[in-house]
């Protein structure tokens, strides 16, 4: 089967690409998507492909931007999901896989708040995630129909990962032999989106009570502009637009829109509105310069005191793997030692060879961990 339409997303990093090596999947013709939710704040390492979706989506919270990460072709089977033998076909069923960084997980949630992070500005709820996070993988989805048919459907029932009562006495709810799980011949007639809770021969709950209703209507809204688009003659509001960001998007100003549109209130603008914008396309600001990490501190090891071991701590916290309510110093002291094992257990290719515990940051894992923490 050939692959047909773009196989690369527009705008995806390829860093993590492993379509060509050793878990390089088979040909397919897209007509499903199915959404994972990865449960942690910061990219996995799939185990170096071997469990990777087709792409994953990291929230820049900041800027309020999906930064995806494609690691299969579009119309190549990714590996995110389990195939039991003797039953149907998963990964190869023509099922487009996204993973969603994030949690879907009240408990987890909970944990990361007690543990000092804070929802939306640290990492995302998915039921609860905010507009302008929907709106974003809209976009995704609304490409995908665009360039390979998907259609924009999905199921009706997302069911919650904690208690829910369309599945009375059973938390999580959506995990396991769930009322939402279809059966063999209904997902290989299946076309639209789903979710993992819905796959069969699989037991994950995620992405829970997810509003992907929402991200169909967000989809549905043919008028928005790809990410990055500038110039043209109109422009539709989407999630989380301000007239200030629409008018740098469009190299253009406040004041010309306000002028070009009889707008009477510059702050008030409204999701599905209309605008007009100058006719003369103007070029893009030119992309930012790749990010470089910083050079490896000479002598950063545990139980020693750098001034260095702050710069590692402050890099473990805006990746994920330290809470923010541990202050900084400069002993490389078991908080920090731990932190460096889970991101090291998150990213194995980092850690030491032969063993299962790794404290000590070396010069990869140091530029591996500032690209995750810093990198855009």
């Amino acid at each position: 089967m050939a692959r047909t339409g773009p196989q690369k997303i527009p705008g995806a990093s390829q860093a993590y690409f492993y379509g060509n090596g050793r878990y390089s999947g088979s040909d397919m013709e897209v007509n499903c998507g199915v959404v994972h939710t990865t449960e942690g704040m910061s990219l996995p390492s799939y185990s170096g492909g071997a469990i990777a979706p087709t792409v994953t989506g990291v929230p820049d919270i900041g800027a309020k931007k999906i930064r995806w990460y494609q690691h299969f072709d579009v119309d190549e089977s990714a590996r995110a999901l389990a195939n039991k033998v003797g039953g149907v076909q998963t990964n190869t069923n023509n099922a487009f896989q996204m993973e969603l960084v994030g949690t879907c997980d009240p408990k987890t949630r909970d944990a990361w708040v007690r543990a000092g992070y804070k929802q939306n500005v640290d990492f995302i709820y998915w039921p609860e995630a905010p507009d302008w996070a929907l709106a974003e993988v809209a976009w995704l989805v609304r490409w995908l129909n665009q360039n390979h048919g998907i259609p924009l459907t999905c199921v009706k029932d997302w069911l919650a990962y904690g208690k829910d009562s369309r599945r009375p006495g059973v938390t999580p709810a959506s995990y396991g032999a769930n009322p939402a799980r279809m059966s063999f011949s209904q997902w290989n007639a299946f076309k639209g989106w789903c979710g993992h809770q819905h796959v069969p021969e699989n037991d994950h709950g995620d992405p829970g009570s997810m509003d992907f209703a929402c991200v169909i209507q967000l989809a549905k809204d043919t008028g928005q502009k790809d990410p990055g688009q500038s110039g043209g003659t109109t422009y539709t509001v989407k999630a989380g637009d301000t007239l200030t960001s629409i008018a740098k998007a469009h190299s253009t100003t406040v004041a010309e829109l306000v002028a070009l549109n009889g707008l009477k209130d510059p702050n008030h603008i409204s999701v599905g509105q209309v605008l007009k914008l100058p006719g003369a396309s103007k070029p893009a600001p030119p992309a930012p310069a790749p990010y470089t990490p910083p050079a490896f501190p000479a002598g950063l090891a545990p139980d020693k005191a750098k001034p260095s071991a702050r710069g590692l701590q402050r890099a473990l916290k805006a990746a994920g793997f330290m809470p923010k309510t541990v202050a900084e110093a400069d002993n490389y002291g078991p908080q920090t030692q731990g932190a460096v094992a889970r991101f090291h257990n998150a990213h194995p290719q980092c850690r030491a060879k032969g063993v299962s515990y790794d404290p000590a940051i070396g010069p990869q894992g140091w530029a591996a961990l500032h690209r995750l923490a810093y990198g855009k």
